[in-house]
């Protein structure tokens, strides 16, 4: 039996015992060990000549299921009637507070991850106010055409706003309705709510 399989049959087997001895894995108690664990896995495919990019699609996977579940744990949409939008709406508090919720409850996730990002993009680029050259200028990564960006109008945010640099790209806009300026990203205003909007 090799390491891999024992491994595997500790993990797999429903046994009286072995559930026992790992009921705290996935536990507040357990997890920081667990998670030495898988990061000790990790290191593998980022060695010379490993299959990483089977480790990239197992982690894209797993992080789109998790978005997903967040997107379906919300009970509120990201569109309002006409009807129920007061003067108050368009109010610099009642942004914060929009953003706050989606950064926090609705899309802590996804938003944690854009935000990732764009920051080390920032840091790569000397520049933490605005990305705005091209993706020659990344490191010629083909995703990086989906995150240029640019600076966000100080009047659509409030003091301590979780708010990112809006998303100027126009292959994110493909397929997706004129019509529909909620929905689209290519409004370039800066808006967290703008750059997250196509997940809600």
């Amino acid at each position: 039996m090799t390491p891999k399989e024992f491994i595997t049959g500790f993990l797999k087997k429903d046994h009286m015992e072995l559930n026992y001895r790992r009921r705290t894995w996935g536990t507040i108690y357990g997890s920081n060990s667990t998670i030495e664990l898988v990061s000790e896995i990790a290191k593998i495919f980022h060695k010379k000549d490993a299959a990483r990019h089977r480790w990239v699609d197992f982690i894209q996977a797993e992080a789109v299921l998790l978005c997903r579940q967040e997107m379906s744990s919300r009970t509120t949409g990201s569109f309002m009637s006409s009807q129920l939008v007061k003067r108050d709406f368009f109010g610099p508090d009642a942004k914060h507070a929009r953003n706050l919720k989606l950064t926090t409850i609705e899309r802590p996730l996804l938003y944690n991850i854009i935000h990732g990002i764009i920051s080390r993009a920032d840091k790569e680029d000397g520049d933490t106010n605005e990305v705005c050259d091209g993706p020659d200028d990344l490191g010629g990564n083909n995703t990086d055409d989906m995150n240029k960006t640019c600076d966000a109008s100080d009047d659509l945010r409030g003091n301590n706003d979780p708010v990112i640099t809006g998303t100027c790209g126009t292959e994110l806009a493909d397929g997706v309705d004129e019509m529909e300026p909620e929905v689209s990203l290519n409004s370039c205003s800066g808006s967290l709510e703008d750059v997250m909007a196509d997940y809600g």
